[in-house]
């Protein structure tokens, strides 16, 4: 036995029950570089020098057979119960006797050395194991942060190779910054899912062998019907499941549990099917009611000028219907409005269009017609769609106002409203109508099969309902979601819930009144005041992306065409803008201040106007009708806005 004598620079007060006397260690050791052991109460300490990825399993190999009699072992005998090792690089924690884990935990740190050594970011990571009752944690030391996966990777791969299943009941890894007390992330991973480094052949192996009559089923594929194919497709992904999930020595199940298995799936297959494509059916959506009963949406007189063009249907009940109050308007008034509103639900209720008319009729403006056109969600490739494609030469007005803000402008955002219209066969139609009149219409979504189906496809899309309207349903599922993920969101998301009880009417010219006043003091018991960086609206804004490539388009088509663009931010209520609503705001009008300058439109930051007149809010980002009233009253005295390009020519 080697001695190497304890030189740590504590003393033995500032140790506890540490050891000054030499601790003798196997001579199969010798050739290791030490440093010194401690011992600290019932832990042994041991420092290394050694260079070696395997040091630690040298060590333990070494020490192991004097543990495994507890009775007679030296260390035992010592009081010492635990050991604690520590290289350079490595740190590993195990309990007595030394049980075959520990030498695999020792393992782990062998492999995972050797990976981070060829990567300069992993390089300088100091891993931490401690194993107690056959658990492994691990803990990675870094000055940087790691992503998960780049240690994820490694410690899977690793795992599979020393069969961890076997020797581990569970592995935690983490990891955390260096002088930090808490980690930065942390997981645990399922040892029966990872199966084994070689198991994937196993499998194919002894599909092979012990399944004749699937290799039949395989070479004699264009003689089976649909079905035997599908049954043969799905018990193979069965059987190769059932394998790499659970098994360490995987075992064929028998054919009753195949097909019982098989049937099983097949029938909540199908039954998720239906249920998912009930998304996909037309739902019934809430009707505003027209207001004016002089107004009757059924009965459009023809008229010679303006071609009166079936109605369609844009997946958008309340968009449908003021598309229909439009033709209606320019049917009976045989002509556009002057000005059209556009945006999201801060356009639909925070311009009160019969107030602006009003208001430019005494500024001299005679006979100045004004249309809401806004809807909820409505982003800038939604206002895009709605000027560009949607409405017709006989829709356009003089000027456009739009009225928003940053939130439809961020393409990080989910685009729901956007994904409806697209899925909808309205717009469907309408993409067609545009080809056939030379006009080539902005690319759709990837959706569209080109490829001619196989049987094999032909088979499912018999079966299963929701294959041929999968855009649809996923559009529809996640439309569900979002809107139920309003705590983490302060805008569009609320208004269903902020919805007033009578905001039913759908005045002529396009706007709903919303007659509820925001109380910052009892609004927030109901609903969660939610920080900017947590809120989805605002998450990873930038100033490009395929919003703002939307808008460009928007800009451009009205210069084209002669008609006025206005941009407003609109008001925001002081409780919504904390630093980081703030920090992105300003971002935001920097950026519109640029391209208004260059583009040649007008751009009006009104964003923090009335931010403190909670009376004038229906909730933090909203208006209400008196809002929408003063509004309104501000844009038409406001000297930047060019109104004179109303005046007819």
């Amino acid at each position: 036995m080697s001695k190497i004598t304890d030189q740590s620079p504590e003393s033995d007060a500032d140790l506890g029950r540490e050891s000054a006397a030499a601790i003798a260690l196997p001579e199969s050791l010798s050739g290791l570089k030490f440093s010194h052991t401690k011992q600290k109460g019932d832990c042994l300490y041991i420092y290394s020098q050694d260079p070696e990825v395997g040091c630690a399993t040298q060590i333990l190999e070494a020490i192991a057979p004097s543990t495994q009699d507890l009775e007679g072992s030296v260390l035992f005998a010592e009081g010492i119960r635990r050991l604690k090792l520590h290289g350079k690089a490595w740190a590993l924690g195990v309990d007595l006797p030394i049980a075959p884990s520990a030498i695999v935990a020792a393992e782990v740190i062998a492999a995972l050395l050797t990976v981070f050594q060829s990567d300069p970011k992993l390089a300088q990571t100091k891993l931490k194991l401690l194993l107690q009752n056959n658990c492994l944690n691990l803990l990675c030391e870094t000055r940087t942060s790691l992503l998960q996966a780049e240690v994820a990777l490694p410690m899977l791969n690793t795992l599979r190779k020393v069969k961890a299943s076997e020797y581990f009941q569970s592995v935690t890894v983490s990891s955390r910054i260096l002088g930090q007390k808490k980690p930065s992330w942390s997981f645990e991973i399922d040892l029966l899912a990872i199966g084994t480094a070689d198991s994937n052949p196993d499998i194919q192996e002894n599909l092979v062998t012990e399944s004749p009559d699937l290799i039949a089923s395989q070479s004699e594929d264009v003689e089976l019907s649909p079905w035997q194919r599908l049954i043969g497709y799905l018990g193979d992904r069965f059987m190769a499941a059932t394998k790499i999930v659970g098994h360490t020595s995987p075992q064929m199940p028998s054919v009753t549990v195949c097909v019982a298995s098989i049937a099983i799936g097949i029938g909540a297959t199908v039954a998720i099917d239906r249920t998912l494509n009930h998304y996909a059916q037309p739902q019934e959506q809430t009707k505003l009611v027209i207001a004016d009963s002089k107004i009757n949406l059924q009965e459009n007189p023809p008229d010679k000028g303006i071609t009166n063009k079936p109605a369609l249907n844009f997946n958008i009940a309340l968009f449908n219907e003021k598309l229909a109050l439009l033709d209606w308007q320019i049917t009976n008034k045989k002509r556009s409005p002057d000005v059209l509103i556009v945006g999201s639900s801060r356009a639909l209720r925070g311009v009160e269009p019969n107030i602006l008319e009003k208001e430019l009729v005494n500024r001299g403006y005679k006979g100045a017609s004004v249309f809401n056109l806004g809807i909820d969600g409505a982003t800038a490739k939604v206002v895009n769609l709605q000027v560009t494609q949607i409405l017709s030469r006989p829709q356009l007005p003089r000027m456009i106002i739009w009225a928003d803000g940053l939130r439809a402008f961020n393409s990080s955002r989910s685009d729901i409203t956007y994904d409806e219209i697209t899925a909808s066969t309205g717009y469907k139609q309408l993409q067609e109508t545009l080809k056939n009149n030379g006009i080539n219409p902005e690319p759709q979504s990837p959706n569209i099969a080109t490829k001619p189906e196989n049987p094999l496809n032909q088979v499912f899309n018999g079966i299963f309902a929701t294959t041929a309207n999968r855009q649809e349903v996923r559009t529809s599922v996640v439309k569900g979601f979002d809107r139920n993920t309003h705590m983490l969101s302060n805008s569009e998301a609320l208004i269903a819930a902020t919805m007033p009880s009578t905001a039913t009417a759908l005045d002529s010219k396009g706007f709903v009144a919303f007659d509820v006043t925001f109380d910052p003091k009892t609004y927030f018991q109901k609903f969660p005041q939610v920080p900017g960086d947590y809120d989805l609206d605002y998450r990873n804004f930038e100033t490009t992306g395929s919003q703002f490539d939307a808008f460009a388009n928007v800009v451009d088509f009205c210069r084209r065409n002669n008609i006025e663009l206005l941009v407003v931010n609109m008001p925001l209520h002081n409780t919504y803008l904390d630093a980081i609503r703030t920090r992105y705001e300003a971002t935001f009008n920097s950026r519109m201040q640029e391209l208004a300058l260059r583009e040649g439109f007008t751009y009006l930051d009104i964003s923090q106007a009335i931010q403190n007149q909670a009376e004038l809010f229906s909730d933090p980002s909203h208006l209400n009708q008196k809002g929408a009233i003063a509004i309104a009253q501000m844009l038409v005295q406001h000297p930047k806005i060019r109104w004179q390009s109303l005046r007819k020519p």
